[in-house]
């Protein structure tokens, strides 16, 4: 192969992959308002990328609600989130060209999300990810979550690969800095929201779409 040996690529899912962000921006927002809770985009903002508990207590602050009635809350969303998840969550513009291109090639690769498991088995089928990707690591299997290094480091492990030839992609602060304090070279591709001049310490390269990720990566995997 053309790539170097124990080199490979791991994504994160949620607003990398899928374009699952807006969606589910949307549903808490239609949520809050039935409930008669004030929800505001900047509520949402602080969530991206976060685990289930870290949402949870900012919606507890956001809502100004206790835990047990945020427990609430979070399930009715979950549950929203799965009744929509076959029918309008889809793949970001050229997740599955880059994925498949790296498939053929032979490339290891992974995929490491703050989603809990029940839920990220469901969108990993659904969209066929698992036709090329055979290895994931979820939220509920590391201890410490994004922006800790813990989820990569097993990523890495997983599919034997040395993270300083290896490529991490994440469009969220919390999953840029994990990915870069694991060792990988990370490649920022933007969803709900642009690079933050504190993020620039962290990333390694910006694209607009993985389309253009996959020019980069057939470059860089031919070297």
């Amino acid at each position: 192969m053309a790539h170097k040996q124990n080199s490979g690529i791991v994504f994160d899912l949620d607003g990398t992959l899928i374009d699952s962000e807006r969606l589910a921006l949307g549903i808490w927002i239609n949520l809050c308002k039935e409930k008669g809770y004030l929800y505001q985009e900047k509520d949402f903002v602080q969530m991206i990328g976060k685990d289930s508990l870290s949402c949870k207590n900012i919606l507890c602050v956001a809502l100004s609600l206790k835990s047990d009635e945020v427990d609430n809350l979070w399930s009715e969303a979950v549950s929203r989130y799965q009744s929509l998840m076959q029918t309008e969550v889809r793949l970001k513009t050229g997740a599955m060209e880059l994925i498949s291109w790296a498939g053929t090639q032979g490339i290891p690769m992974a995929i490491a999300t703050t989603t809990e498991s029940m839920l990220a088995n469901k969108i990993i089928e659904n969209l066929n990810l698992n036709k090329w990707i055979n290895s994931w690591i979820c939220g509920d299997q590391v201890e410490k979550k994004k922006p800790f290094p813990d989820i990569y480091l097993k990523a890495a492990e997983l599919l034997d690969i040395d993270p300083k030839f290896s490529y991490a992609i994440e469009d969220s602060r919390v999953g840029i800095k994990a990915a870069h304090s694991a060792g990988f070279n990370t490649i920022f591709v933007p969803d709900v929201l642009p690079a933050s001049e504190d993020m620039k310490t962290y990333i390694g390269c910006s694209f607009g779409d993985l389309n253009e990720v996959l020019v980069r990566m057939k470059g860089v995997f031919s070297e």
